[in-house]
């Protein structure tokens, strides 16, 4: 369960404050991923550095690279809305799209590990409503996605989600990625499979305060 700022530990609330000043940002966006990855395999699954310093829950997203094929791992916040797991590519506020945010639109079939436990996942983009409800939601978790708003503009931050019912997972996957190479928006939410087929809940992708690089390579964490 995502914590909410205000209810956060105070040392939880000054690492999520300070984490999104640039300085911070800068530091982060180089070392972060190393020690949440690092701190991931020691915990076997069960948390990460960035969730330990901040109290904010950090999943492992796995996506196909884009132009290699070979599967990239990045470690992102992510907010649980419902059965659901909002992520958000924000590379702190840099204005270049995430690497994996490129890997989805490719290919939207992805895994998702929380506390160890991986599922497969299919992404889509939200938009509207939908959109700005989760984007809302994230900034009463961590408001320095507000800073990299700012430091990123004028790129937008949409949210996604799949509304596809038992299709067969890769046949989805395929039908979406086309659809998503061809929109403008640079975002998505991706839902839950069960049995390798997509269901009607999932993960939410929000993406416009920034990414992590349009390169396939090492993953970073996101906040």
């Amino acid at each position: 369960m995502s914590i909410l700022f205000e209810q956060a530990h105070p040392v939880h609330r000054f690492m999520r404050a300070t984490g999104a000043t640039a300085p911070m940002s800068w530091l982060s966006a180089r070392v972060m991923h190393r020690l949440d990855k690092g701190v991931h395999r020691i915990t076997a699954g069960r948390t990460t550095f960035a969730g330990i310093v901040t109290g904010l829950p950090v999943v492992m997203l796995t996506t196909t690279g884009a132009r290699s094929g070979q599967p990239r791992t990045w470690p992102l916040l992510g907010l649980r809305d419902g059965d659901r797991i909002v992520v958000v590519a924000s590379n702190y506020g840099q204005r270049n799209h995430p690497a994996w945010y490129h890997n989805l639109r490719a290919n939207p079939i992805a895994s998702v590990a929380v506390d160890g436990a991986a599922t497969q996942m299919l992404a889509e983009e939200a938009r509207g409503d939908e959109r700005d409800r989760l984007w809302r939601a994230g900034l009463r978790v961590y408001p320095g996605w507000a800073a990299y708003e700012r430091r990123a503009a004028p790129r937008r931050i949409p949210v996604s989600f799949s509304p596809h019912g038992s299709d067969d997972l890769s046949t989805v996957g395929r039908k979406v990625g086309e659809e998503q190479r061809g929109a403008s928006t640079s975002c998505a939410i991706v839902r839950r499979s069960a049995g390798g087929n997509a269901s009607r809940s999932g993960v939410a992708v929000v993406d416009g305060v920034g990414g992590v690089s349009t390169t396939c390579g090492q993953g970073r964490t996101a906040p």
